[in-house]
């Protein structure tokens, strides 16, 4: 049986749509709209697994990608401060790999690797976004939630005041 492989590109959109954005372009080229080591991603799959416990919706920083698998670290499997540490040291790193994380067992508990015929619906997440805002808010306690809203307003203002170079200036 040949190996599946699947052309997968990110749909433009705005930036606050473009969280996760759907992808439909080659999975290995490295691109910044295409799949790539160190891409924030998240899927359906439906797979056999070795292990009880199963996500069919994972969010995966990739740290493989092979013709017929991706592998990465499942980051729901972690707590918020190993997530923090993971995103803001290692998202968007085409570098990244198991070695980054190999020395904590912990991490590696939620390294997994995904059948690409398993795999549908695939979204990368916009994850300098994401880093943005983990800088703002360094944990999440009732004291820091207004900070964090106040941040998102912010960065929601900053997006809406760029123009759009291919809307082209508007007339006051």
């Amino acid at each position: 049986m040949a190996a599946r492989n699947p052309e997968w590109s990110v749909i433009p959109r705005s930036p606050l749509q473009n969280l996760f954005a759907s992808v439909d372009a080659p999975f290995d080229q490295p691109q910044s709209s295409v799949v790539q080591k160190g891409s924030i991603v998240t899927f359906n799959y439906v797979g056999q697994t070795r292990h009880r416990i199963h996500d069919p919706y994972p969010l995966v920083i990739v740290s493989d990608i092979f013709t017929d698998m991706i592998r990465g670290v499942n980051l729901h499997y972690l707590t918020l401060p190993y997530v923090q540490s993971i995103v803001l040291n290692h998202a968007n790193n085409p570098q990244f790999s198991f070695r980054f994380i190999s020395g904590d067992a912990y991490i590696v508990g939620a390294f997994r690797s995904y059948k690409r015929n398993g795999i549908s619906q695939l979204q990368m997440l916009d994850a300098g976004f994401l880093q943005t805002l983990l800088r703002t808010v360094r944990a999440l306690n009732p004291g820091e939630i207004e900070q964090m809203r106040n941040q998102i307003h912010l960065l929601m203002q900053q997006q809406l005041r760029q123009p759009n170079p291919e809307e082209g200036q508007s007339l006051r």
